[in-house]
């Protein structure tokens, strides 16, 4: 059942601000109230807009990324201290970039999609 929104809340900012406010809100497909709203709680950590299954993805995606990064620097110190570096070892580190690439584009198309449902405050929790 959901809550009833029986009251109101005032704030002072200046036009510019409403107006790029209500702009947002429009580009997430929601009307100004909701999206005031879902911003507010989601500040307060009432309502977080992460699930904790989108922070598991973008923790693991993080790992993934740190790894690689200690791979590339360990390439580039024995580049930089003229010793020999297969040049399957870069090829396998470019590709686990591009791997780990596409997986970040992944993920933000999918938070992307679902940002106005949630907004909305709509669950949504499912991955597609």
């Amino acid at each position: 059942m959901r809550e009833v929104l029986d009251q109101t809340v005032k704030i002072r900012m200046s036009k510019r601000q409403k107006d790029k406010v209500e702009a947002a809100a429009r580009e997430a497909g929601v009307n100004p109230s909701s999206f005031y709203r879902s911003v507010v709680l989601e500040g307060a950590g009432i309502s977080p807009f992460f699930t904790e299954q989108d922070i598991r993805i973008l923790a693991k995606i993080l790992s993934d990324m740190r790894k690689i990064g200690v791979n590339i620097n360990q390439i580039a110190r024995a580049l930089n201290s003229n010793r020999q570096v297969h040049s399957d070892e870069i090829l396998t580190q470019l590709k686990n970039v591009l791997a780990v690439h596409e997986r970040v584009d992944s993920e933000l198309v999918y938070l992307r999609s679902v940002a106005p449902r949630r907004r909305r405050g709509e669950v949504d929790d499912s991955r597609d």
